[in-house]
This record gives C-alpha cells, structure tokens and sequence, in this order.
C-alpha cells in the first residue's frame, strides 16, 4: 500500500513510438498488487479529469527534440524546459497544452511528473523501434519507482 492516490496516465496512438505510453500502460496494468490507477488514451485533456483526492499524476508519452532516440527524460510539472520542447503532437493538442489548462481549472494534483521517452519513427501503423522498445523495461521501472518513493517533505 503507498497511502496516496496515484494517476498514471500512458498518452499515445499508433503512429510508431507514439504507442510506448499505452506499451508501458499495459504493462503497469498487468503488475500484481498494483495499487495506483491507470490510464490509456490517445487525448491528452484526458489529464482535466485528474481523480478527487489525486496527490500525483504520471504521465508517460514520446517525445521529439529532448535527446537521442530511446533516451528517458523526467519532468515535474511546471518545467521550463519541458514547455521548451517542440510541440509536436499526433493527439490534435500538445501534453504541456493540455497541462497547461488543467492548472488553470484547477484540475491538477500537487504533484505531477512526466516521463517522456525520445522516439524516432512515427509512421502511421508501425511498431515500436527498437531503440525505444529496448528501453520499455527501463521506463516502468521509472515509473514504479516515482510511484514507491513519494518526494521527501522538506
């Protein structure tokens, strides 16, 4: 039991490593005992709908621009430098678009972090490239370690 309410949310469609936030979803979904709720859309306003009572949402997404092909990055919400990432979006709006209202309706946890994986294929219909499915084990790992280890209180 982690005794908080976590979101987690896997953004993508099936544009090539724009699915490896629904891979890593399914997966969260599929881990025993898990005790955190998951989320799997292809819209990112999906985020203004955050549970009551939500302390952290995790958003996992592709990214383009942050790094080489394959690379994690993590972001705590607001981050400059995430919003300095080219929006370049397969969702119809950009995911610091969408966070972005989310904060001004007040629809926000206190904490949220997004796990961003840099892709390099978004063709419609293909899979996932290899440098980006090679590091799926890697980014759930992330994941369940932003779930089991809360930020220390200061």
């Amino acid at each position: 039991m982690i005794g908080r309410l976590v979101w987690i949310v896997g953004l993508g469609s099936d544009h090539g490593d724009d699915r490896v936030g629904w891979e890593v979803a399914v997966r969260l979904q599929e881990t025993a005992e898990r005790d955190f709720k998951v989320t799997i859309s292809a819209d990112p306003l999906c985020i203004t709908e955050s549970p009551t009572g939500c302390d952290l949402l995790l958003v996992i997404d592709a990214c383009r621009g942050a790094g080489s092909p394959g690379s994690i990055h993590r972001f705590e919400w607001p981050d400059p430098k995430f919003t300095a990432i080219p929006d370049v979006s397969s969702h119809g709006i950009s995911l610091s678009m969408a966070l972005e209202l989310a904060a001004t309706l007040g629809r926000l946890p206190p904490s949220v972090v997004v796990l961003a994986i840099e892709g390099e294929a978004y063709e419609p219909g293909m899979g996932l490239s290899p440098s980006v499915e090679a590091k799926i084990p890697a980014l759930v790992e992330c994941v369940l370690t932003e779930v089991l280890n809360p930020p220390q209180q200061s």
